[in-house]
């Protein structure tokens, strides 16, 4: 594989704009894991998981009315590079604004039938303040495109770092104080208001008066094979979160819930940087199948190394996990919860893979996909959730592993590769993972006969250990890795890069 560095001159400050975006973006996903974890340790012990239920519930219905209204239109933002653009720009904005407008309406009109249909009180009052903030998060939606086009991930990183402490040390307040599931709904409505005002002094973008409607045409076609996408991924992504609140009840979903969120602690960042930077880096070099495959490898390459020891390590700790962070009232998540990171894991990858057919203009193909997916992970849920919430997650692990193959199998396909080339440049970090794991899970065995009464201790010598494995791993036989991954927090390391290039560092290989 040819490294970023042997890329023509003309594109070396591409190069530097994506390891500069992604050691942003690592850094905020250092900062905001331990956040969020500090946050759910004190939520999970305030609140119950019928109340954890009920909010992801809602939280699900309202995600569904984002994505309809502006998904689509920020993410073609960030594809256009045509003459006129910047009028396109302006007549995004207006579209998505009037389009916002329009699904709010549909939401309220909606309120009723949903409320009907599952019967859980509060759900109401709880879907009614999540509308009505629905506008300002659309509108936000633009200027972030532009930053996220221009690869200004710095200010973006920053602003919602800063965003995301005030909503967790807003929450625990509010929990604290006695405010219930309100504590997990109002926070976030807050920030929603900031970061739109936030964004747009950053931007220094203002939308003109004039609507441009002459564009609006060939915007919306193209929003309507991502928001297509969006819409499948999304009943993929949290249709077992829908089913599970209708068949098993607020309590079962909580519980549910609490194993996904854990599973998916490293995916929501890692998923967050490869959307970031994989589309407006890709689109770049969209006309080049040499140089996306480049680009796409090494995006694979860098996530993975971060990524999947996190999962492996988690799946080996995940009872020391729940029980210190969560509490022994989760204890039912556990089992959820280990079975959902075999496909976290998969999941974590897959960011580049959906970015790369939208940079060749080419959404319909996830979209396509998705369609095929969704009857069939719908029927895994069903079927999963005669045997509980187990059940369910074993329905949504089998089948979304499967079909994750497939869309590698696509993109192999478009990049005229073979399946198995998409998969070399996971290779190094999986086999290192899998033998920090299993190095953990015989240290842990050790541990249980000494610490078996001091979870805490237990889970703090077990990160370390697994840390410091995964380490030697990478500066000793998977050399290559560990340069990426130097190369990658160069920006944040700053004059103490030397110092992480001779912990990582041998010879490359």
């Amino acid at each position: 594989m040819t490294n970023l560095d042997e890329l023509p001159e003309s594109n070396r400050d591409l190069k530097n704009k994506v390891v500069q975006g992604g050691a942003w973006s690592l850094g905020r996903m250092l900062i905001t894991n331990l956040l969020n974890l500090g946050v759910m340790a004190i939520l999970a012990r305030e609140l119950s998981p019928a109340e954890f239920g009920l909010v992801a519930l809602a939280s699900v219905i309202i995600h569904i009315l984002t994505l309809l209204g502006t998904e689509g239109i920020n993410q073609f933002i960030i594809h256009d590079h045509g003459t006129g653009w910047k009028e396109r720009t302006h007549a995004a904005f207006w579209l998505d604004g009037f389009m916002s407008l329009a699904i709010t309406l549909i939401g309220f009109l909606l309120i009723p039938a949903i409320t009907k249909f599952y019967t859980n009180p509060g759900l109401r009052e709880i879907l009614i303040v999540l509308i009505v903030v629905f506008p300002v998060r659309s509108l936000s939606k633009v200027p972030d495109a532009i930053l996220r086009k221009n690869f200004e991930f710095k200010k973006l990183e920053i602003r919602d770092t800063i965003l995301e402490v005030f909503v967790g040390v807003t929450s625990v307040t509010m929990a604290l104080l006695g405010y219930g599931v309100w504590s997990l709904v109002i926070p976030g409505t807050i920030s929603s208001a900031l970061r739109l005002l936030i964004v747009f002094k950053i931007t220094r973008w203002r939308p003109e008066m004039h609507l441009y409607t002459n564009y609006w045409s060939k915007i919306f076609k193209y929003y309507t094979n991502i928001m297509g996408n969006a819409l499948t991924s999304l009943i993929i992504t949290d249709g077992d979160t829908l089913l599970i609140g209708k068949l098993l009840g607020n309590k079962m979903l909580g519980i549910y819930n609490m194993g996904w969120q854990s599973a998916n602690i490293i995916n929501r960042t890692i998923t967050g940087i490869g959307n970031k930077l994989a589309l407006p880096t890709l689109s770049r070099v969209s006309n080049s199948i040499k140089q996306s495959k480049e680009v796409l490898y090494k995006i694979l390459k860098v996530s993975s190394t971060i990524s999947f020891p996190s999962f492996v390590g988690l799946f080996v700790i995940a009872d020391n996990f729940i029980l210190v962070v969560y509490g022994p009232q989760w204890e039912a998540s556990i089992l959820p919860f280990r079975i959902l990171l075999v496909f976290a894991m998969r999941y974590a990858i897959n960011p580049p893979l959906g970015a790369y057919f939208q940079s060749i203009g080419r959404p319909d193909v996830t979209f396509k996909l998705g369609l095929v997916i969704v009857p069939f992970y719908l029927l895994g849920v069903w079927i999963g959730s005669f045997y509980g919430i187990v059940g369910v997650a074993v329905g949504v692990t089998i089948v979304r592993t499967v079909f994750g193959f497939v869309t590698f199998e696509l993109v192999a396909r478009f990049l005229k590769v073979r399946f198995i080339d998409i998969l070399k440049p996971l290779a190094p970090a999986f086999y290192a993972s899998i033998i920090m794991g299993v190095i953990v899970f015989a240290i842990k065995m050790l541990l249980s006969l000494f610490l078996a009464d001091n979870q805490l201790i237990m889970l703090l010598v077990l990160v370390i250990s697994g840390t410091l494995t995964y380490w030697l791993l990478l500066r000793n036989f998977f050399k290559a890795n560990a340069l990426n991954l130097t190369e990658t927090l160069k920006p944040l390391t700053g004059k103490y890069h030397s110092i992480a290039e001779k912990l990582l560092k041998t010879s490359a290989v």
